[in-house]
């Protein structure tokens, strides 16, 4: 269960990387001022999505690992013998 929460925590914090990489790359795409050209975000929003996937593959892995952890907890028999249920 501790290792299912570590991975959600470490997917967050993919997501929340891949939402400050998109606000880097929309804030390049604006020019600063008009005679300097906007910066070509393309590499730099689709690394952002990347990044994004990478981190919602990881918090889905972290709800797999949690179900796991809760049916594994769950006698299948209450008279199965070391079983919590009586």
């Amino acid at each position: 269960m501790r290792f299912a929460e570590l991975t959600a925590s470490y997917g967050a914090w993919y997501v929340a990387w891949a939402q400050a990489l998109r606000r880097m790359a929309l804030s390049a795409a604006k020019p600063i001022e008009p005679e300097y050209p906007a910066a070509l975000c393309c590499d730099l929003m689709r690394f952002a999505e990347l990044t994004a996937s990478y981190g919602a593959w990881y918090v889905a892995r972290a709800q797999a690992l949690r179900r796991m952890a809760l049916s594994a907890a769950k006698p299948i028999e209450p008279g199965v013998p070391g079983s919590t249920v009586r």
